[in-house]
């Protein structure tokens, strides 16, 4: 399937301005940090100048730089950046850059890493299931590790890879990169379907008499529709909240109402 696709974008810019750029952008973070605790924000940029320097300078200094934004884009998260928006692009550049290390690790170290990888798309899909990066570099790095890259925790094969790049492609239709990879790996989908499971689904024609009720889904390549329960199916979650404290009606994700 090649590469990640979710790389920094470094355009037609010549290498050794570039290098010169980012160097001074992680000098002035550090000497940022010196004088007072940096906020989540600029220790995220910092870990993206840091992966930059590493993908443009020398490949013995390449482990070093990407460990260091490892180190960051987790600083920015213990920092309070988990609770905010960014959280998922940095668990995902996160995970990105423990899969890079992963490409020049000894063949002992290289499974950990790839399932710390693994991990930190997952927990990027936890806090925006809609992510599609994250789907995509979750598949590509099963996907992998499906065809002999080494472990990348539970959850791998190909079907269930494929059906990652599948939904990263549905999430984001115009993307030609994820269109490119399920055409490679869509021999490799789960069929019929690529989940199944409960939803709740709204009924009632909307406004005061909507009510919310579990429906059992299935996701293909197509749609997601809802369709009758096979009879092995398990029952729907009996803890599902049908409202918040407000009183509006929500319903749970995929993600979370399905078992793939």
């Amino acid at each position: 399937m090649g590469g990640l696709a979710e790389r920094r974008e470094e355009g037609c810019r010549s290498q050794p301005l570039s290098f010169f750029l980012f160097s001074q952008a992680c000098a002035r973070y550090a000497s940022a940090r010196a004088a007072a605790p940096p906020p989540p924000g600029a220790l995220f940029n910092w870990g993206v100048a840091l992966t930059d320097l590493a993908r443009l300078g020398d490949p013995p200094s390449r482990p070093a730089r990407l460990r260091a934004a490892a180190a960051r884009y987790e600083a920015s998260l213990a920092g309070g950046g988990g609770a905010s928006g960014s959280a998922p692009q940095a668990l995902n550049n996160w995970g990105l850059v423990l899969h890079d290390l992963a490409s020049t690790a000894d063949p002992a170290a290289r499974p950990h890493l790839l399932a710390s990888s693994a991990a930190r798309f997952r927990a990027a899909l936890t806090a925006r299931p809609d992510f599609d990066r994250g789907l995509y570099n979750l598949g590509t790095v099963l996907f992998g590790a499906a065809r002999g890259d080494g472990a990348a925790g539970k959850g791998g094969g190909e079907a269930h890879a494929a059906a990652m790049v599948a939904l990263a492609a549905a999430t984001a239709s115009g993307v030609a990169v994820y269109a490119k990879a399920l055409d490679a790996v869509h021999r490799h989908l789960p069929v019929p379907f690529l989940m199944t499971g409960w939803l709740l689904a709204a009924s009632g024609g909307g406004g005061a008499g909507e009510t919310l009720s579990p429906a059992w889904c299935v996701l293909d390549a197509a749609s997601l529709r809802s369709a009758p329960p096979p009879l092995d199916a398990p029952p729907p979650p009996a803890d599902w909240p049908l409202a918040d404290e407000g009183g509006r009606a929500h319903a749970h994700s995929l993600e979370v109402g399905c078992v793939a």
